[in-house]
């Protein structure tokens, strides 16, 4: 029954051991796909500053999460210029992220 007892024991200690190694290779993987999403959100930020401010306010206030009729009312423009801006926006900040990389 000793025997028994302390196979178990070194069985689970095994197993302990073994996810406890899985879960750290994990946190580390973790840990290095935050840094990669931090690099790129802080260079796609660098690059939305790089715009002209009147493309810029509107895409600030888009990727806040404002709707057009938000943005339209917040900067006392027509929903129209709202769009073109939030296009025209788009084009410049590909076109500065495609020179970049």
């Amino acid at each position: 029954l000793y025997t028994i007892a302390k196979n178990e024991s070194l069985r689970m200690n095994e197993k302990l051991d073994r996810e406890q190694k899985k879960f750290q290779k994990l946190i580390d993987k973790i840990d290095e796909d935050d840094t990669k999403e931090q690099l790129d959100l802080d260079f796609l930020h660098d690059s939305i500053e790089k715009l002209p401010p009147l493309y810029k306010d509107v895409i600030v206030l888009l990727s806040i999460g404002f709707s057009e009729r938000e943005i339209s009312k917040k900067l006392q423009i027509k929903k129209g210029t709202v769009k073109s801006r939030i296009s025209r926006g788009r084009v410049l900040l590909y076109k500065l992220l495609k020179e970049v990389m």
